[in-house]
């Protein structure tokens, strides 16, 4: 019984807005009979250009918001891509932006149904921003791995610390070890330098880094 009397006051309430509707309908049709044509003509103009305002402010207020999503996109991309240090690539990037974004809503506008959805991309240009980002990571890795091979040089020479270059048949501990009477050749310690030598930053014409004797020091 309680439903039924919810159902019909819904009908009821239902058959009153449409009675209200179609009264305000009727009084606006006399109202505009009434007019000139001339002041018709000017209502449906300040109405067009009212329309045209709306429109324009929604258009405003939706790009803002395509570009705050298109910045945090671009920005979340340059964390991406900062943090590849092996295989980056302009294609691997775009395969990556598609794989994440590719369908997201870009835009919720108004109305349930008004959604502007990212398409994928063909090339890194094509979305604002991540050609940028793109561009500043590659550089900064380019320059951190410049910093890191300047700190190795400085410290071992011209060659990159490699003690364990194998060239004999001798194995120790699953290594070939490089025959050497400078080279220890068996034991824990076995690729490493023995005492009194040292790498002088030189390459043989074997293209092994040259080992010398260090000078002893006259007292």
């Amino acid at each position: 019984m309680i439903a039924m009397s919810f159902a019909n006051q819904r009908r009821i309430r239902r058959q009153q807005q449409k009675r209200r509707e179609k009264q305000a309908k009727e009084d606006e049709r006399k109202r505009r009979e009434a007019l000139t044509q001339e002041e018709r003509d000017a209502e449906d103009e300040a109405e067009r250009l009212a329309e045209e305002e709306r429109k324009r402010q929604q258009k405003i207020r939706l790009d803002k918001l395509k570009a705050q999503k298109q910045a945090l996109w671009s920005e979340e991309a340059y964390k991406h891509f900062k943090n590849q240090w092996s295989g980056l690539s302009r294609e691997k990037a775009i395969k990556w932006f598609n794989n994440k974004y590719s369908g997201d809503g870009l835009v919720y506008g108004y109305g349930r149904n008004y959604i502007i959805r990212q398409q994928p991309i063909k090339a890194l240009e094509d979305f604002p921003g991540l050609n940028e980002a793109f561009t500043k990571a590659h550089k900064e890795r380019s320059e951190k791995k410049g910093v890191i091979t300047s700190m190795k040089k400085k410290m071992f020479g011209s060659n990159e610390p490699n003690q364990e270059i194998q060239t004999s048949n001798n194995k120790t501990g699953g290594k070939k070890v490089r025959k050497h009477k400078g080279i220890i050749q068996t034991g824990g310690k076995s690729g490493k330098l023995r005492k009194g030598y040292r790498y002088s930053g030189k390459k043989l014409k074997s293209g092994l880094p040259q080992i010398v004797k260090t000078k002893s020091k006259k007292n």
